[in-house]
């Protein structure tokens, strides 16, 4: 995203008005060259044709499951405490909890905002006219690495920003929720790498792949880059919010709201209506046939012996 957007699109209208004019002059030429270079020089280094990469590290690449919803932290006290330090001045603490605060905001929080010169000032029970905060949010912001080269910066300025330069910085934000009585419920270490590249033919290379080849969530000219990382970064916030909330609840520091249906939200099943049944038709059973007796059946009388060869001699023959 261009810092200077109405800069850039002054000058921009200036190059395209002396480029289509049809000088004859020689001198008019030049003056009118002089001017596009000029004009070059002051939009490339005014940020307009910078290719920012991000890069989620560790915690950022977890997904979340809270939703955003206006019920998620109804009936909660938060209050945001943004620590100042050498990387994060007064000014951008207060940003960061600007933001912060909106976010939670927006998902049915009361939320306050502290930017404190130590720890101890503006204690969360305190706030909020003296009822006391039921989360506090503290946010420590700081550069863990950054790396530029400065012969190749040197060369992109000579060069009008056609080699470009490119800067390389790891950003880390300590986040701590605390309870009521100031234990802490959960707490997490959010990281992110931004690789920034600054150069006239490199932005409008990658100008033209976003237009004719990548999608819309895929673009590099633009800032999708920032975007994504605050999506990832105001989700991880909101979760940890809501887990402390839980882990206060049933440590009984606050009472009960409901809200499981605001993170999860489970839609129960449409009831089901049984279909009418009709009865079959019952046949009667046959009647038992009557019992019958069966008289018994005469056996034959078995056949006579066949005759013997030999009649058998008399008795008393010798």
């Amino acid at each position: 995203m261009c810092p200077l957007a109405t800069w850039c699109e002054v000058l921009e209208a200036k190059i395209v008005v002396l480029m289509r004019g049809k000088q004859n002059n020689g001198a008019r030429n030049s003056k009118a060259l002089a001017a596009t270079l000029v004009a070059l020089a002051v939009i490339a280094g005014s940020g307009c044709v910078t290719v920012t990469l991000y890069e989620p590290m560790g915690v950022l690449q977890r997904p979340t499951l809270v939703v955003p919803a206006t019920s998620t932290f109804e009936r909660t006290r938060v209050q945001v405490r943004c620590l100042p330090g050498s990387d994060m001045p007064s000014g951008d603490a207060e940003k960061v909890c600007r933001l912060v605060s909106a976010s939670l905001r927006g998902q049915g929080a009361e939320t306050e905002t502290v930017v404190p010169r130590q720890l101890e000032d503006s204690p969360p029970s305190l706030a909020f006219d003296g009822a006391g905060a039921d989360l506090s949010i503290e946010i420590e912001s700081a550069t863990e690495h950054h790396y530029d080269h400065p012969f190749l910066g040197v060369v992109s300025c000579l060069t009008l920003t056609l080699v470009p330069s490119f800067a390389e910085e790891t950003y880390r934000s300590q986040v701590v929720v605390r309870g009521r009585n100031q234990t802490i419920l959960a707490e997490d270490t959010l990281r992110a790498r931004f690789v920034t590249y600054n150069g006239v033919l490199l932005w409008a290379a990658n100008y033209v792949a976003d237009w004719l080849f990548r999608d819309d969530d895929n673009d590099v000219s633009g800032d999708l880059g920032l975007k994504d990382f605050s999506r990832d970064y105001y989700g991880q916030i909101a979760q940890l919010t809501y887990n402390a909330r839980v882990r206060s609840e049933l440590l009984g520091l606050t009472a009960r709201a409901q809200p499981l249906a605001a993170v999860l939200p489970i839609t129960a099943p449409a009831p089901t209506t049984p279909a009418p049944t009709t009865p079959a038709p019952t046949t009667p059973a046959p009647a038992p046939a009557p019992a019958t007796t069966t008289a018994p059946t005469p056996t034959a009388a078995p056949p006579p012996p066949p005759p013997l060869d030999e009649p058998p001699a008399p008795l008393g023959a010798p």
